[in-house]
């Protein structure tokens, strides 16, 4: 004889009240200012200042939004894009998924509305028709995104935990480029004559100062030395020179360091100094 019973776990009444719109803002959703981002994907040259400069032929600009979108002035494929059409994307066939909102009594898809209106403009003139529109699907969590559950009882059900955690396709911004982008130039033969020149003879393009015999001036060297010699073996320059080479790691007591006051005369030569060329 075989018996089967159900065993259930956790409590049986716990219900998750729906949330007001107030309180699903600021629980699920980012600042209004952040709602929206739009960011300069490709073609990015550099920045001056709050200016960017951009590469036309590989300009991509990427508009996102993390609520998903229900319908949109941009057409693609010939239509404007709302929630429930098929659009041909990648090579695939895709279906906008609608726009619903979980957590809200009246969070249906009949009960939502969520749009984006995108206008590039030109010194206030419309330039929409000059740049492609590609839509951005994305996947986004069943929790917030999805119909509310069905009620029971004036409560709503509980969710199946085993069921889809995500909508697939939700629409979430554009990836706008130039519908146009700049094309190649031909490359134009140059005559050859149009690259030659004459060349012209430049009188006194050089030109070189008078020499004369280099005669060296008056001894420079004996007062160096004789400064050198007086001064070798005072307390501050014997202290300086001592602590210099011990910087540099040498033992004194076995260096065997010996300067008396004549090393001058065998380290410092006359120098010669005089001048090669006149002044003009």
């Amino acid at each position: 004889m075989v018996s089967t019973f159900t065993i259930t776990f956790g409590s049986q009444n716990t219900v998750v009240p729906y949330i007001s719109w107030d309180e699903f803002q600021r629980a699920f959703l980012p600042d209004a200012e952040k709602v929206i981002a739009a960011t300069v994907t490709s073609g990015k040259v550099r920045e001056i200042g709050e200016h960017i400069v951009i590469n036309p032929k590989e300009f991509e600009l990427t508009v996102e939004t993390s609520v998903p979108v229900g319908e949109s002035n941009i057409s693609y494929g010939g239509n404007k894009l709302q929630a429930g059409q098929t659009i041909a994307l990648g090579g695939q066939s895709r279906t906008l998924s609608r726009v619903a909102m979980r957590p809200l009594e009246h969070g249906h898809p009949e009960q939502v509305r969520s749009s984006i209106n995108l206008t590039l403009t030109d010194k206030e003139k419309a330039i929409n028709d000059n740049f492609a529109f590609e839509p951005v699907l994305k996947k986004m969590p069943v929790s917030l995104w999805d119909a509310p559950l069905a009620v029971s009882n004036s409560k709503p059900g509980k969710p199946d935990l085993n069921g889809p955690q995500f909508i697939h396709d939700a629409l979430a911004g554009f990836i706008i480029r130039p519908a146009n982008p700049p094309k190649l130039g031909h490359t134009h033969q140059v005559a050859r004559k149009a690259l030659q020149y004459t060349t012209h003879e430049v009188q006194d393009g050089f030109f070189y100062e008078p020499e004369h015999d280099f005669v060296p001036q008056s001894d420079l060297a004996t007062p160096a030395r004789d400064h050198i010699n007086a001064h070798i073996l005072d307390q501050p320059v014997k202290t300086a020179r001592e602590q210099m080479l011990t910087a540099l790691g040498f033992q004194l007591d076995t260096f065997g360091l010996d300067i008396d006051t004549t090393i001058a005369d065998a380290l410092v030569e006359q120098p010669i100094v005089g001048q090669f060329a006149r002044s003009v």
